[in-house]
């Protein structure tokens, strides 16, 4: 498909950028960061590919690395109240709830009735051990696939890593 593109004249920047955008959704994050980054050297700093590679740092673990590429996508465009949850996840996840909880309250300035500010409420009460806070934000969900997913992958991370132990817990807390 890139000889496809090259002769119908797609730029080189685009090509990347819909490469690595296919690799991601089949899971080749290491692949797809790669690509993004290639993009955004083509092209300059794009709020899609910030995006995705903030999104690849975050599935490969590199949280510092996926906040630094949400940061400069904020720049970019600081009402996106997903960006904003997802780095609110981030900072609690590496230990800095009072920064995460700042976060996420900008976003509830822009749309506090929003299911994703609900979503990631539910998510940071968990993640911090707040268990009876989470079960009652969680009956305002409709839908509850992000948070299940955000759990497995949190288990699965700590099991990865050798922590048993975390990984259990939050199985049984959920």
């Amino acid at each position: 498909w890139a000889h496809y593109c090259t002769l119908i004249g797609v730029p080189k920047g685009n090509r990347l950028m819909m490469e690595a955008k296919l690799r991601f959704a089949e899971g080749n994050f290491g692949l797809a960061k790669n690509l993004a980054t290639s993009a955004i050297v083509e092209e300059g700093d794009s709020l899609t590919m910030l995006n995705l590679l903030g999104q690849c740092y975050q599935k490969l673990r590199q949280d510092q690395a996926a906040l630094r590429c949400f940061a400069e996508a904020q720049k970019l465009s600081p009402l996106n109240i997903q960006r904003l949850t997802t780095a609110a996840e981030i900072f609690v996840e590496i230990g800095d709830e009072q920064r995460g909880q700042k976060i996420l309250s900008q976003a509830q300035r822009l749309d506090g009735a929003a299911e994703v500010i609900t979503a990631t409420e539910v998510k940071i009460a968990i993640a911090t051990g707040h268990v009876d806070v989470a079960k009652k934000k969680i009956e305002h969900l409709k839908d509850l696939s992000q948070v299940i997913s955000y759990l497995n992958g949190l288990g699965v991370t700590h099991a990865k890593e050798g922590n048993y132990a975390k990984s259990f817990e939050i199985y049984d807390k959920t």
